[in-house]
């Protein structure tokens, strides 16, 4: 039986030295840049948090890592205290 698939086929996109960035790839630059910028004009290492509210009132977690980029989004209380934990060990 053959198999039934589609590729994704991103567009590229190319910048004046000549390279060329998939979609996906230009992503990641995007991102790579942002952490940088918010890392340098933060001046802080440290990881911080922020609250927002589900649709019930719940309070949800997000955070991210500065040094490593990780985050976790929608989290409860526990899993951002078990999640900063498990940052700190690993450092």
């Amino acid at each position: 039986m053959k198999p039934t698939y589609t590729a994704q086929v991103y567009p590229r996109f190319y910048v004046s030295n000549g390279s060329d960035y998939t979609l996906q790839a230009l992503g990641e630059v995007i991102k790579t840049l942002y952490r940088t910028v918010a890392g340098r004009l933060g001046a802080s290492n440290e990881p911080y948090a922020w609250a927002t509210s589900d649709p019930e009132g719940q309070p949800q977690w997000h955070a991210i890592d500065p040094i490593t980029g990780q985050t976790i989004r929608g989290a409860s209380d526990q899993a951002l205290r078990t999640w900063l934990d498990h940052l700190y060990a690993q450092r």
